[in-house]
């Protein structure tokens, strides 16, 4: 009975046992599964999370390859700027290039014209120096066909200064343009018709003062206490002592055969200042007129007979007032402040 209910007991405990084991290795079972599941859940995430890691250092290699190209595509387009900054330097450099040229063959085509001109220039005035020179030749010609007559007849004296004329004027032709042959021969009539008048009349220039080349003298005048015309470096003209020695300057005059002007140390010319009647004092020194012009109020002939000095323009002669001023008067030989010495200076 005993042994029965120990077997029972044994039995009962084993059953117990076993039971207990295999609830516990159910525990344990489930457990593992949990456990099994709970890592497979965790390997998952981990999987997840390198899978998002993957991608986000996918995404930062793709922004980073994104930015290098965009910097590639920066570079590229800076070195095409510079490129075409560069290809635009040089096309400006051709096109100054050019322009240079351009303005260098105009300077040079500019210079060749004013070196033209010049040469033109001085061309025409040496053309006109050489027929001042040529009327100049003529009317010393003129002169000395006067001094070499003096001792022959009115008639002779008439003809021979006459074929003077013509000789001087027919040589004068010989070296004149077309332009001023007319002008010379007028001029050339002109100073023969005055000269025929002046032999008719016996009232001869008197050249003999003023042959010489240059000829300097002194105005002297009788009516103002025989003291010399003076024309200072400003203001009217004056009378003031002769000084013979030539050392005042503002007394010292020339007279040219050429256009009948009296010219001063300064190669100016004395002007009536265009006054046309008697008194009205206006005479001055101012520039000389070039032939073949003319300037009525620049032009004076010397009377040997009556010492005057006349305008053939105006028909009235210089006359001193007493010393007072220069002024015109008419004509009249017995009038002592026309009365005129030109006294040659050495």
């Amino acid at each position: 009975m005993n042994v029965t209910y120990i077997i029972a007991f044994l039995v009962i405990a084993l059953l117990a046992a076993v039971f207990y084991y295999s609830r516990t290795i159910g525990e344990l079972n489930k457990s593992a599964v949990t456990a099994s599941a709970s890592a497979t859940a965790a390997q998952q995430k981990a999987l997840e999370a390198q899978k998002l890691a993957l991608q986000a250092a996918y995404e930062a290699d793709t922004a980073k390859a994104l930015a290098n190209q965009q910097q590639n595509n920066k570079t590229a387009q800076l070195n095409a700027v510079a490129a075409q900054k560069a290809a635009d330097e040089a096309a400006c450099k051709a096109n100054m290039a050019s322009l240079d040229a351009a303005n260098k063959q105009q300077c040079a085509a500019d210079t060749s014209k004013a070196l033209a001109d010049a040469v033109a220039k001085a061309k025409s005035e040496q053309y006109a120096l050489d027929q001042q020179n040529a009327l100049q030749m003529s009317h010393e010609a003129v002169a000395a066909a006067v001094a070499a007559q003096q001792q022959i007849s009115a008639a002779e004296k008439a003809n021979a200064v006459k074929q003077a004329i013509a000789d001087a004027q027919a040589s004068a032709l010989l070296t004149q343009q077309q332009a001023l042959a007319t002008q010379a021969s007028e001029y050339a009539n002109k100073l023969q018709t005055a000269v025929s008048a002046a032999i008719a009349s016996q009232k001869v220039v008197d050249f003999a003062i003023i042959t010489s080349r240059p000829s300097k003298f002194l105005m002297q005048n009788t009516g103002a206490s025989n003291n010399c015309l003076t024309f200072p470096s400003s203001g009217p003209p004056t009378f003031t002592t002769c000084d013979t020695t030539g050392n005042t300057g503002d007394q010292v005059l020339f007279y040219d055969l050429v256009t009948n002007t009296f010219r001063n140390k300064d190669g100016n010319c004395v002007d009536d200042g265009g006054v046309s009647n008697t008194g009205n004092p206006q005479f001055r020194i101012s520039s000389c007129y070039q032939m073949p012009n003319f300037n009525r109020n620049q032009t004076f002939h010397y009377w040997a007979d009556s010492s005057n000095i006349r305008n053939p323009y105006k028909n009235i002669c210089l006359d001193s007032n007493f010393g007072k001023s220069l002024h015109y008067w008419n004509c009249d030989a017995s009038n002592k402040n026309q009365q005129w010495t030109l006294t040659p200076l050495l």
